[in-house]
This record gives C-alpha cells, structure tokens and sequence, in this order.
C-alpha cells in the first residue's frame, strides 16, 4: 500500500509545472547557457563546467528536497491531512511518500545535471 501511494505521489509531483521548472529545466538551461560560453575556463584550478554542474546539482535537489514542507502544508491548510487520516492509511505512510519523492525528483535531478556535464566531458573521478 505504501509503494503505491508513493508512485501516485511522484506523479503528482511530476504535474506540476513549477516544480518541474525549478527543479530540472532552470538549473539545466542555466547549465548549458553558461557553461557553453566558458567551456575552458577554470576557477582555482577546477574546470568551470564541473565547478557550475555542482553548483546548479545542488540548487536543483535542494529546491526538490525542501519542497516537501510547503507541499504538505498547502494539503493540509486545503483539508487534505484530514482526509488522508479517515483513510486505512497510516500517518507515517504519507510523510514517507513525501519525503521518498521528494528525494526521488532530488536524484533525478542529479542524474540529469551529470548527464549533461558528461556531454561537456566532465567526469568527476
């Protein structure tokens, strides 16, 4: 029952426009503009399209990561909680959905920024 309402609540997740904006097209549009221009650049002797892959990996899973908070008090300032507490559900089954999606878009944000660094030869060993 838990892994059911888990899937239902990454797909919930994924619908939303914003988030999806925030979490994976900004930081992977903001990647490529800049990073296209200074391919070659370094920062302290580290490649500028690894030092900006890591920069935009982290503001795209801490923007998936913390938009579990706001998500579950929008649900529960619409009555939403209470709902979910009438239901055979377990409380704890809920936050863990939250919390596993919200890691789970966090992952694949990370997978998609390495993808992308990996286009502009970024290796990280």
């Amino acid at each position: 029952m838990g892994l059911i309402y888990v899937r239902y609540e990454l797909l919930r997740t994924l619908r939303n426009r914003r988030f999806v904006i925030f979490s994976f097209v900004f930081p992977l549009v903001l990647y490529l503009a800049f990073t296209s221009a200074d391919r070659h650049a370094k920062l302290g002797g580290v490649p500028f399209p690894l030092y900006y892959m890591i920069a935009m990996a982290g503001f795209g899973a801490l923007i998936a990561a913390i938009s579990i908070g706001p998500r579950i008090s929008a649900e529960r300032q619409m009555g939403w909680t209470r709902q979910m507490r009438i239901t055979p559900l377990p409380t704890w089954y809920y936050f863990t959905a939250k919390i596993v999606a919200g890691y789970a878009i966090a992952c694949l944000t990370l997978i998609i920024l390495y993808i992308a660094g990996l286009a502009f030869g970024v290796h990280l060993l």
